[in-house]
Parts: structure tokens; sequence; C-alpha cells
């Protein structure tokens, strides 16, 4: 049984054909532009906020989100779920401290 790496949603192949790198570097891109264009779009209207925001910020984390658990998953082969389990629990705290900026 062959076992792959887990995907990402936006960008499903990136870290199977493609460097963990490529994936992060396209995350970061989509997360600073979703949050720049927020800061613009939240004078016009709230479905813009929500495109921009909740859409473009969404994909962002979750190609970067399968990076990291891919990342994680190869460097602690035996470990699999402790290092999935870290990556998780960075995740989360990183948005606890987020969501008060």
């Amino acid at each position: 049984m062959i076992r792959r790496p887990p995907r990402s949603t936006l960008f499903p192949y990136t870290t199977l054909f493609r460097s963990p790198r490529y994936a992060s570097f396209i995350s970061t891109i989509l997360i600073l532009g979703a949050t720049t264009l927020t800061y613009f779009t939240i004078k016009m209207s709230f479905m813009m906020v929500l495109l921009t925001y909740g859409i473009m910020f969404g994909f962002g984390v979750s190609c970067g989100y399968g990076a990291t658990i891919s990342n994680g998953v190869q460097w602690f082969p035996n470990n699999r779920g402790l290092a999935s389990g870290f990556v998780l629990a960075g995740y989360g705290l990183g948005e606890i401290g987020r969501a008060h900026v």
C-alpha cells in the first residue's frame, strides 16, 4: 500500500510534484493579498469583504496547511500522528493570536 502525504485543497499536487516551499510561497501570497485587499474593500461592501477575506484567505490557509502537514509527516515518518498534531496545534494557536489583531 502506497501512502501519500495529505494534499491541499487549492493546489492539490503542489506538494507531490513540486516542493512544499512552492505551496508555502503561494499560500503566503494569497494570505497577504487577501489581507491587503480586505483593508481596501471593507469600505465598499460586505460581499467584497467575504470574497477577499473569506474565500481568498481561506484558500491561502488551506494551501499552507497542506504543505506544513506534508513536511511534518516527511520529517517524522515514525511519529506521523504526533507531527500532524503539533502542526494542527500550531495552526490553532496562531489563529488565536491573529484573531485579536
